[in-house]
């Protein structure tokens, strides 16, 4: 297995199988080209690939000036060495990304029904900073969590 990063492109945000327990990220998938593409346009993204397949997606949305919102799309068959890897790689991103004063605050929120989920921010340097009540279409709770320097 061979794993590696390209230029996130618009068609890949609509070409996953996402794992279950990304609620937020579901109702994403469902976006469109267009939509894909301005999301492309408001920030870094890049996709990551095992061999030729697709395995995720990921980026940053900029709100405005030194605040983005990361996102991240995984697929189901993205195995424990492949999430291993595709941490490390975020991990050392978002720090580079963050020696420029762009990007001082870095969100991303996370379902509060799915436990597993909340410690993965934190491994990544992330702050819980909040409850977001019903905060998607469907009325489920997150937690906000920020990285700052």
């Amino acid at each position: 297995m061979s794993y590696r990063i390209t230029k996130f492109d618009p068609e890949h945000g609509t070409q996953l199988s996402i794992q279950d327990g990304q609620a937020l990220e579901q109702e994403c998938h469902g976006w469109g080209i267009d939509k894909w593409t301005e999301v492309s346009n408001t920030g870094p993204c890049f996709s990551i690939f095992n061999d030729e397949s697709l395995v995720a997606c990921a980026g940053l949305i900029q709100h405005w000036y030194g605040r983005f919102h990361g996102w991240v799309l995984i697929d189901k068959s993205l195995d424990r060495y492949g999430l291993l890897w595709m941490h490390r790689r975020i991990k050392r991103y978002m720090a580079k990304f963050q020696e420029d004063e762009l990007y001082r605050r870095i969100e991303t929120v996370v379902d509060i029904s799915i436990c597993q989920n909340m410690r993965w921010p934190s491994m990544l340097g992330f702050k819980q900073e909040g409850h977001l009540s019903k905060y998607d279409s469907q009325g489920r709770d997150y937690i906000l969590f920020a990285r700052v320097v």
